[in-house]
């Protein structure tokens, strides 16, 4: 159960930070991430990258087969959460849509699958080298 702690720790976060952005509340986060070129880019990928390697860990790498990729099931369930709050913005007048915003979502989250995949590779032959040894 607590390799779910990271998880939800991360989504209420993200939780909190949308809901201020929703309301128009300032937030030091948003503050200190418009200090910086591309800082609130930055932030996005970050946030959505790391959710989606939390999450990964917490469903045990559990992987689903969509198109011929082999896409961990934490990855795709954050940009799907992702891409619709993205498109949520659109409707809000306290907020406005950004399609950059939504690709740096996407650069997290591939990067956070990319990570996983490295890391399971990495797994994998250390225990075939251990394999090899005995």
């Amino acid at each position: 159960m607590l390799r779910w702690l990271p998880s939800l720790i991360l989504m209420a976060f993200a939780g909190w930070m949308i809901y201020q952005a929703d309301r128009g509340i300032p937030n030091l986060f948003i503050q200190f991430a418009d200090q910086y070129v591309y800082g609130d880019k930055i932030g996005h990928a970050m946030l959505y990258g790391g959710l989606a390697l939390f999450l990964t860990v917490a469903t045990r790498f559990r992987q689903w087969r969509i198109g011929g990729w082999r896409l961990f099931v934490g990855v795709v369930l954050v940009l799907i959460a992702a891409l619709l709050e993205e498109g949520s913005q659109y409707f809000l007048s306290t907020r406005n849509f950004d399609l950059w915003d939504a690709f740096a979502d996407v650069v997290g989250v591939t990067l956070a699958q990319l990570f996983c995949w490295l890391w399971l590779g990495t797994g994998n032959r250390y225990r075939q080298m251990r394999r090899k040894l005995r």
